[in-house]
């Protein structure tokens, strides 16, 4: 009921006074609210800073040296140093029952054949599987050590102690057919060599193949088989070994390398993948089967926790959460605090050991800007391209020039972005191309290291994540099998996307191949903004083209519509008033004027001659204004173009000539650019169209884009590019997925295409092969890639000829952190004689600093859901990725001040470096001699020098030459 006091009901405004009141006394508490939240909020972000410097104040998680707290006296110790970090080491894990190791072979606990904390781990597990959920499954075990501790060797010991207690069938699944040679190894240094190991992708689809007694080992890829379907029902190997398993399957559900299944809940609406779908089913249709969930890297977020359906976090009255959604949701809620908090419950309740090498003797090495100034040139004109045809792109689609391929004819109209799944493509082509372009510019790099270490009497061993075979693929059916040079992934993403979105309806594959070597070949020199092949350093002369601004007017103002203006405008160019000074093939300089926009070009009227020119080769010419007071009508330096208009590559100057002996002795000064535009220009673009057929702009464009990509200059496959460079398939061992490869021949110089299996070893043995070699000392380079990043060895055994010590290159890291672990335990192993060098190269471009950031990120969360700690994964500090972490609150707001100073809502809270003394008068004096050639000279005191070269960057540019392209 409302309060109206001291209210004079006489006063006939008394309802107004009233409200007025309440109005008032509502603000006053809504404002004391937001002041109370404001207060709340800086105290939590106080507490958070607080929190965040004792963060960094502990450079390092600490680690624990580790022994088992209830086997003390049973087995030998582990042949390595093993670390536990103190979070999880501070939590007491129960005594396992007194039998919990029946039944395990004497010989193997007193000859060491399984270590103690090995033996640990099989008897948590055995204490695991007494137990019951609430539902009446057996509860499961989680082994989450760390890459090299020889988990392997601890799932044989848990199959060996269930076969002598009479348990005879078991599911072995792993993420490789090789590495049932492993499993087999391990059960056979167990005194277990008599029991069978089958692989269920060399049998037939009827479970009546499989053994009635033994491990039938799958692997992931191999629980989605399927056959038959079209005319009777189809027979799964998931529907093969249920059948097989049934009826009362008791023996071990082993999941090796279990993070294969972690994306069972995709989260934010993403669909489960077959295969998590495929993990949860076999343990919902084998309750009283014992699950053993393995791996280094089990989960980096909560939601891929999913898949352990066993471990009795959810979906019971005597667990924490009713089912896995509300297990997310707490966990995320919390964050990595809460992910900690998880690893640290397992532990207490003896469902979890992670224990990891110690990385003490491992070095640590990041190595910074790895690009020569060749491929940052490379790097430059590829942005240029890529701007340019976004440009193009988007004002054909506007002008309905461009058809949208993607858009089907009868597609209702949506709400959203106008042509949504065309930018997707574009966009994704972009990441891949640039992706591809920042891994393959570390190659020299990697090859200096790889060259240095093997000259140390040291391995060397380079981990890539994708091969680039489908790009390979594709240029052999378009192109056959002999090339040149290496296929470029970057130029063929770009290719394809250029031939998907400027395609012409009708035309054939064929046809259009043709058509285009028809115009490359009638026409070499077709350039699109600045990517001419072929660059010469060279002052002499004027430029060769300029345009300045006219107070005359010589458009035709009846075919010059608003749109051409606006279009025209946008671009920096202004129809009737942009003058253009032209130098002929013949030396004669001519001067016309842009008249009309013809897309994608600009018309320019030379007398009586038009010719047509793209907005980019407009903007790289030195611009200049005329000078309207002067009798000789001498043009005057005007403004530069924007960012977006101006090149980057301001330290040489791009020529047609041919004639290298013309080129001046290099200065170590930056010198002035001139763009020569084709001196044809684009008066015979008519002959080179068959018909006119409506698409003649859409063609003229995927010819020049087509001449820009192959003039880029970009670079070929890393992965064959490091094989040639370092000796060749005889010096270096691959270990990949792929089926073959590019070699170049040594007659002919030609690359041309060569089977992986050309050395007589099956392909499915191919990776077996390559590392007995590797580990035998026959070669001393090894390639992996993600095929070959789970499970394999290549560490310095004691046991094998190859007592090198390795020197491990990440050449490319992988999106998720498991990955990136998984690389890295390759060559840091039990039982080795020496620990491995890491090194990490990251390029100078800043996006990839920023990827970088992300798999830190995720190393973090990784760290705390596995071993209870976030800092725990590898060690933060010795992998060095962690000061890539840029998703911090100091990271967003060092963001937001970039943005307003790009902006100018701010201004820069620094001082640029200044140009050298040196180095500015010599560039004063370039600038003088160019500006010579028009009259007039440059005011040296109203040049600003930022963002300019030191004389040591310079150096790089006069060494230029010494670089190989």
């Amino acid at each position: 009921m409302a309060d109206f006091g001291r209210v004079d009901f006489k006063d006939p405004t008394w309802y107004q006074k009233w409200k007025k009141e309440q109005q008032e006394a509502q603000q006053r508490r809504a404002e004391e609210k937001k002041r109370q939240e404001a207060e709340a909020k800086k105290r939590r972000e106080l507490e958070a800073e607080l929190d965040q410097e004792d963060d960094d104040a502990a450079d390092d998680v600490q680690f624990e040296d580790y022994e088992p707290l209830w086997l003390k006296g049973i087995g030998k110790k582990h042949p390595d140093p093993v670390v536990e970090n103190a979070s999880l080491s501070a939590v007491k894990a129960p005594k396992p029952p007194d039998d919990a190791l029946a039944d395990i072979s004497p010989d193997v606990v007193k000859e060491g054949k399984l270590s103690n904390l090995q033996l640990e781990a099989v008897a948590y597990a055995n204490m695991c599987f007494g137990k019951n959920l609430e539902d009446g499954s057996r509860r499961g075990f989680f082994i989450g050590d760390g890459a090299g501790i020889g988990k392997g060797r601890e799932l044989a010991g848990i199959v060996a102690q269930q076969w002598a207690r009479g348990v005879r069938k078991h599911l072995w699944i792993s993420v490789s057919n090789d590495l049932k040679f492993d499993a087999e190894r391990d059960l056979r240094d167990l005194g277990s060599g008599n029991i069978p190991v089958q692989l269920l992708g060399k049998a037939s689809y009827s479970a009546r193949d499989l053994p009635k007694q033994g491990v039938v080992f799958a692997t992931y890829a191999s629980l989605l088989g399927k056959k038959g379907g079209k005319t009777s029902k189809p027979q799964t190997r998931l529907d093969q070994l249920l059948e097989w398993a049934s009826p009362g399957f008791e023996g071990g559900l082993l999941f090796d390398e279990s993070h294969k299944a972690k994306n069972l809940f995709g989260g934010n609406g993403g669909k489960p993948t077959k295969t998590g779908q495929a993990v949860l089913k076999l343990q919902t249709a084998l309750p009283r089967a014992r699950v053993v969930y393995c791996s280094a890297t089990g989960a980096s977020e909560p939601k891929h926790l999913g898949y352990m359906d066993r471990l009795g976090l959810w979906g019971g009255s005597d667990t924490p959460f009713g089912d896995f959604d509300d297990f997310r949701r707490a966990v995320e809620s919390r964050g990595v605090g809460m992910m900690e908090l998880v690893a640290m419950h397992l532990k207490q309740r003896g469902a979890l050991v992670s224990r990891a090498l110690s990385f003490k003797s491992c070095t640590f090495e990041l190595v910074n800007d790895v690009m020569t100034p060749h491929m940052e040139r490379v790097y430059d004109r590829s942005v240029e391209v890529w701007d340019l045809l976004r440009q193009c792109l988007a004002e054909g689609l506007e002008l309905g020039v461009v058809n949208d391929p993607f858009k089907k004819p009868d597609a209702p109209v949506r709400r959203g972005t106008p042509n949504g799944v065309l930018w997707r493509y574009f966009w994704g082509a972009h990441q891949r191309f640039f992706k591809d372009l920042c891994v393959a510019s570390k190659v020299p790099a990697a090859l200096q290291v790889a060259r240095q270490s093997l000259k140390d009497k040291k391995c060397v061993v380079i981990g890539l994540q994708s091969t680039g075979e489908a790009r390979t693929k594709d240029a052999i059916e378009e192109h056959g099998e002999v090339f040149d040079d290496f296929v470029s992934a970057p130029r063929a993403t770009l290719e394809r996307l250029i031939k998907k979105v400027f395609a012409s309806p009708g035309d054939d594959e064929a046809d259009a191949r043709q058509r285009e070597l028809k115009a490359c070949a009638s026409r070499d020199d077709a350039p699109l903004g600045r990517t001419h092949g072929r660059s010469t350093r060279t002052r002499k002369g004027p430029a060769k083209g300029t345009y300045a601004q006219s107070d005359t007017d010589f458009s035709d103002s009846d075919s010059d519509s608003d749109d051409d203006e606006k279009a025209a405008a946008k671009l920096g160019v202004t129809l009737g008033k942009t003058l253009v000074r032209h130098k002929t093939a013949s030396g004669e300089m001519r001067e016309g004027v842009v008249v009309r926009r013809a897309f994608p070009f600009f018309v320019v009227q030379f007398g009586s001659e038009e010719a047509k020119f793209t907005a980019a080769q407009l903007h790289g010419i030195l611009v200049f204004d005329v000078d309207d007071d002067s009798s000789d009508n001498v043009p005057r330096k005007r403004p530069a173009p924007s960012s977006d208009e101006e090149s980057s590559d301001d330290d040489f100057v791009e020529s047609d000539s041919d004639n290298d002996s013309e080129a001046p002795q290099k200065s170590k000064a930056k010198k002035t650019k001139y763009i020569s535009i084709d001196s044809s220009g684009d008066e015979d673009e008519d002959a080179m169209q068959d018909d006119d057929d409506g698409f003649d702009e859409v063609r003229e464009l995927r010819r020049r884009f087509l001449v820009a990509a192959s003039k880029l200059g970009l670079p070929g496959n890393p992965l064959d590019t490091l094989i040639a460079e370092l000796g060749g398939s005889d010096c270096v061992a691959e270990m990949t997925g792929r089926k073959g490869r590019m070699v170049r021949d040594a007659t002919s110089g030609k690359v041309v295409y060569e089977a992986r299996n050309s050395n007589g070893v099956s392909l499915e043995m191919q990776n077996m092969h390559e590392k007995q070699a590797f580990n035998g000392g026959e070669k001393h380079v090894a390639i992996i890639s993600e095929a070959a990043s789970a499970g394999i060895s290549l560490q310095a055994d004691r046991r094998v000829a190859n007592q090198r010590r390795r020197v491990h290159i990440t050449l490319e890291l992988p999106w998720s952190a498991d990955k990136a672990i998984q690389q890295l335990g390759r060559t840091h192993r039990s039982n080795q004689s020496s620990a491995p060098e890491y090194k990490f190269l990251i390029s100078s471009v800043g996006g990839e600093k920023r990827f970088a950031s992300a798999v830190a990120r995720r190393l973090e969360s990784l760290g705390a859901l596995t071993q209870g700690d976030r800092r725990a994964t590898v060690g933060a500090k010795g992998l060095g990725l962690t000061a890539f972490n840029f998703d911090t609150k100091w990271g967003k707001n060092a963001l937001a001040t970039l943005g307003n100073i790009i902006q100018r809502v701010t201004s820069a809270p620094f001082t640029l470096p200044p140009l050298e003394p040196a180095d500015r008068e010599r560039f004063m004096e370039l600038q003088n001699q160019s500006a010579a050639v028009f009259g007039g000279a440059v005011d040296a005191t109203k040049v600003e020098f930022s963002f300019c070269d030191t004389s040591e960057d310079a150096e790089d540019v006069a060494n230029e030459d010494q670089l190989k392209p």
